[in-house]
């Protein structure tokens, strides 16, 4: 998808501006131009552009040209890069969020925790 087209989209689904944006319910961190061939060929979908419904008609990989890369960090990496340099992450849950969730990233905690003990004994995390 073009850059263009992908901010149209944006616009469109949110005209204000102001909601979260995520690629698979995972937070955007930073978005980059590299070189196509860097850290493997862009990947194209090629379009029927007057397609209704599933549009894809088939594919392109490719080395040339330039790539922009929206490159994502969930909470379990988050986790992880704060107890590696020593701090905790504070996860916030609403009114909403499954019991489960909170669970998993307190599992998650203990499991970097306990990983970084094992690493560094005698340094408190």
């Amino acid at each position: 998808m073009k850059t263009k087209t992908l901010i149209a989209l944006l616009q469109k689904a949110d005209p204000s501006g102001e909601e979260e944006c995520c690629v698979g319910n995972i937070d955007i961190l930073d978005v980059w131009i590299e070189p196509a061939y860097w850290d493997g060929c862009l990947q194209v979908l090629k379009r029927d552009e007057n397609s209704k419904g599933y549009s894809v008609i088939g594919a392109k990989i490719t080395s040339k040209g330039k790539k922009v890369v929206i490159d994502t960090h969930s909470i379990k990496s988050a986790i992880w890069n704060r107890i590696s340099a020593g701090y905790k992450l504070d996860i916030e849950y609403d009114d909403y969020s499954n019991p489960h969730y909170k669970a998993i990233y307190d599992g998650e905690i203990e499991k970097a925790e306990n990983y970084i003990k094992s690493k560094h004994k005698g340094n408190k995390v």
